[in-house]
């Protein structure tokens, strides 16, 4: 697989199928914004990854979406 110069949102990205995707797709060079409620594993993993020289990475913690239902 190669994502060199693409862009992937992911959600549920600190644990999990999330973080695997994460990983996998940072190592294949693409550009990666990490979603997440739980905001301290968020940061863990920023860390992991950082650590790891896997760069091309951006945060969003305490993301909520909402679905507003219209009569």
């Amino acid at each position: 697989m190669q994502l060199r110069n693409k862009t992937a949102i992911i959600t549920g990205a600190a644990s999990g199928i999330g973080k695997s995707i994460s990983l996998r797709f940072l190592e294949e060079g693409a550009r990666v914004l990490l979603v997440d409620v739980n905001e301290k594993k968020l940061e863990e993993l920023k860390k992991e990854f950082i650590e790891k020289n896997l760069n091309q990475l951006f945060f969003l913690p305490m993301c909520r979406i909402r679905i507003l239902l219209m009569n």
